[in-house]
C-alpha cells in the first residue's frame, strides 16, 4: 500500500472522527442557576442553538468526588461525600463542603473542589468526563429534577439464594411471607441512582455468604414520575427486565413477582441526569 493511499484513507476518516467527538463548552460561561442539590451538580445550560435556549440538567457528584483526610479530591469510593455537609458551588463552578472522614461525628475544616476540571456542557447538557468519555443524551426529559428526590424501598417473601451452593440456604425460612413487610425497609435512597442493586449477606462467623431474592418489592417515591425501576431474574441484569415500574407503580405499591422472583434492581433517574 503507497504512503498516497494510506494518506488518503485518513482523510476520508478524520472527518467522521471529528464528527463523533462531543464538543464541550465551559459551563463557568454557558450555564446559569448552578447549585447543588443533594448530591447532585444542577444547572441551566445553553444548548448552543442560540443565546437563550438551555437545558436543566444534572451530574450525580457522589460517585465521583470522595474525601480524603477529610478534604474532597476526584475519585471512586463507596464513600463519596455522604459524610460532607454544607455544599455549596459558586459561580466558577467551585464545590466547597465539610467533611468528617477523620473527625466523625464532628465535622472538618472546609475544602474546595474545582468541578470544572472534569465537568463541562455537552450540547447543553452538564456531563462529567472523571470516568471516561461523556456521552450526550439523544434526546432531552421534560422531567424536572424534583425537590424531592428520595425514595424507599420495602419488600417481601424474601428467600435466601446462593447461586452455585443451594445447602447453604435449605433451612432459611421465607420471611414477609405473602405481603410487602411493614416493619423493614430494605433501602432508603436519598435520590440516588441504582445500577443492577442485589441484596448480598457477606460471610458472618459461620454462616456463609448468600444473598436474598423478593416475591414483593414496594417502592415509595416522594415524587413518583422521576423515577424507573427495572426488575431483573438473574443478579447480573442481563436481558430485558421482568418489569418496568413508574408513576403510580411507585406510590408504595406492593407489586408482586408470581412467577420469577426478583434477584436484582436497577433505579434510574429520569430527568436529565448523568450518574
Amino acid at each position: 500500500m503507497s504512503i498516497q493511499t494510506l494518506l488518503l484513507g485518513a482523510l476520508a476518516l478524520a472527518p467522521a472522527a471529528i464528527n463523533a467527538a462531543p464538543t464541550a463548552t465551559n459551563a463557568i460561561n454557558d450555564c446559569i442557576n448552578l447549585r447543588i442539590h443533594g448530591w447532585y451538580l444542577v444547572g441551566e445550560c445553553l444548548t448552543g442553538q442560540d443565546a437563550t435556549t438551555r437545558i436543566e440538567s444534572s451530574v450525580l457528584l457522589h460517585n465521583i468526588v470522595t474525601t480524603k483526610n477529610d478534604i474532597l479530591q476526584w475519585g471512586q469510593d463507596s464513600k463519596g461525600i455522604k459524610r460532607c455537609e454544607k455544599c455549596t458551588v459558586d459561580s466558577d463552578l467551585v464545590l466547597t463542603c465539610r467533611c468528617s472522614e477523620l473527625t466523625y461525628p464532628a465535622f472538618g475544616t472546609v475544602s474546595s473542589l474545582k468541578l470544572s476540571e472534569h465537568i463541562n456542557v455537552y450540547s447543553g447538557f452538564l456531563l462529567q468526563d472523571f470516568k471516561g468519555p461523556p456521552k450526550p443524551p439523544a434526546t432531552v426529559s421534560s422531567i424536572k429534577i424534583p425537590a424531592d428526590n428520595s425514595y424507599q424501598i420495602r419488600q417481601g417473601g424474601t428467600t435466601c439464594f446462593h447461586p452455585t451452593k443451594p445447602e447453604v440456604c435449605k433451612n432459611s425460612p421465607v420471611q414477609d411471607a405473602g405481603k410487602c413487610s411493614s416493619s423493614h425497609t430494605l433501602i432508603s435512597g436519598a435520590g440516588e441512582p441504582l445500577q443492577c442493586y442485589s441484596y448480598y449477606n457477606p460471610a458472618y462467623l459461620n454462616y456463609p455468604d448468600s444473598y436474598f431474592i423478593f416475591e414483593y418489592m414496594a417502592v415509595s417515591a416522594v415524587t413518583p414520575a422521576a423515577w424507573e425501576f427495572l426488575y431483573y431474574d438473574n443478579l447480573e441484569c442481563k436481558g430485558e427486565p421482568m418489569r418496568v415500574a413508574t408513576g403510580s407503580e411507585l406510590n408504595d405499591n406492593c407489586l408482586r413477582f408470581s412467577d420469577k422472583l426478583v434477584y436484582a434492581f436497577t433505579a434510574k433517574p429520569l430527568w436529565n441526569a448523568d450518574y
